[in-house]
């Protein structure tokens, strides 16, 4: 996602396609993003992905 956010402004993508890029499935996504919207580093509205933590989200990266 921090990959993105800064290689685009607001280029869209679908869950679908993250998971194709991550190499994943699009369930893993779509429960990976309700559990960052949960922690508070992103918010999810009508399919826009707005990340509020950069901090948090890298360091969840890390992990």
């Amino acid at each position: 996602l921090l990959d993105q956010a800064a290689s685009s402004a607001g280029a869209p993508l679908t869950q679908a396609e993250i998971a194709a890029r991550l190499g994943t499935a699009r369930e893993m996504i779509g429960r990976s993003l309700k559990l960052f919207e949960a922690q508070g580093l992103i918010r999810l509205d009508r399919g826009v992905i707005t990340i509020l933590d950069r901090a948090g989200l890298a360091e969840q990266h890390a992990e």
